[in-house]
């Protein structure tokens, strides 16, 4: 008796092949009331956007404290992981090169307990998220999405760019 080996090839269905994906550019400085700048590794895209900060934010210098490129899918979050933070972003398509991002969510890590808790004593709450915001974008775009105080003088800046 033959036995006839029939071979199926999957083909991605039509919703997947046409799912839109993006990569986009995430960058954490640190913003400073004093000191000078420390701009060296600061890529070329996000350069106009600090300069127009400097005229509304009330710090004299910037460091680029980490930066990466985070690949998302139309209306699926995506994450990564910056520094001590945690960036999440979901996107949509409105047009050809306009981009609603909602939400976008940086975090701080938190770090597990090394030690448990003692009996009758409950973690802490939650921190609320330095930055929780929405916003559009054009493709090729640098938009600064946001700072949050530090202390000490000092604000942690996100720039974000739609990279085309």
């Amino acid at each position: 008796m033959k036995r006839l080996l029939v071979l199926f090839l999957l083909l991605p269905s039509a919703s997947f092949a046409a799912e839109t994906t993006r990569l986009f550019q995430v960058v954490l400085l640190r913003a400073s009331i004093s000191g000078a700048d420390e701009l060296t590794t600061l890529p070329k895209n996000a350069g106009k956007a600090v300069a127009d900060i400097r005229d509304f934010l009330p710090y004299k210098s910037y460091r680029v404290l980490d930066s990466g490129l985070l690949r998302a899918a139309e209306t699926t979050a995506a994450s990564l992981r910056l520094d001590q933070y945690d960036v999440r972003v979901t996107f949509k398509m409105n047009g050809a090169n306009k981009l609603n991002v909602s939400p976008f969510t940086l975090e701080r890590v938190r770090k597990p307990g090394t030690t448990p808790l003692p009996p009758g004593v409950a973690p802490p709450a939650p921190e609320k998220p330095p930055i929780s915001t929405s916003f559009s974008v054009d493709a090729g775009e640098t938009i600064v999405v946001g700072s949050s105080k530090l202390g000490g003088g000092d604000a942690l800046v996100v720039l974000f760019t739609a990279l085309r």
